[in-house]
């Protein structure tokens, strides 16, 4: 909740793309990768209805990776 809410005052700060990157899983647990692609995702769905900002998708997200072949 804390990153969503300091997500949304950057946002309001004066920001007008917003790219939510996943977080890094750095335990030796592999079944907890979801959670950081999943908190983007949150973050990315509680801005969307700002006005004025516009939202990275993961899609897009994973187009730039690609597009400067970065991995």
């Amino acid at each position: 909740m804390a990153l969503v809410l300091a997500a949304r005052c950057i946002a309001r700060a004066g920001s007008s793309t917003v790219l939510a990157f996943p977080f890094e899983n750095q335990s030796n647990d592999r079944t907890l990768d979801w959670i950081g692609e999943g908190s983007s995702e949150l973050i990315n769905e509680r801005l969307q209805p700002e006005p004025g900002v516009y939202i990275l998708s993961r899609e897009e997200r994973i187009a730039m990776y690609d597009k400067i072949d970065l991995k």
